[in-house]
């Protein structure tokens, strides 16, 4: 067995390995903070997933009460174009249910 693959497994097994096999709650990034997906990357930090839930109130508040992005962007406080983007995914998801 290489000196790598021996490394790998002996990570495996410590606490750090098993933390992450036994999973949780959100992401697991194997990077010092909790935002930061990639280690090499320090500057990249990764928004928070929305839940389904906050997902449709986006599409209820811009497509059937027909409030602003910006006015749901504030509000919520989630950028303007992932507020974009849920909405055209929501959309996209009830067409594909309809059809």
């Amino acid at each position: 067995m290489s000196l790598a693959r021996q490394r790998m497994y002996k990570w495996i097994k410590s606490r750090e390995g098993r933390e992450l096999a036994e999973g949780g709650r959100g992401p697991r990034y194997l990077g010092p903070f909790e935002d930061q997906p990639f280690p090499q990357n320090p500057l990249f930090r990764s928004q928070p997933v929305l839940d389904e839930q906050t997902k449709e109130l986006i599409w209820e508040k811009v497509m059937k009460r027909g409030e602003a992005l910006k006015a749901v962007s504030a509000e919520m406080m989630v950028d303007v174009r992932r507020i974009a983007a849920v909405v055209r995914l929501k959309q996209l998801e009830k067409q594909w249910v309809q059809d």
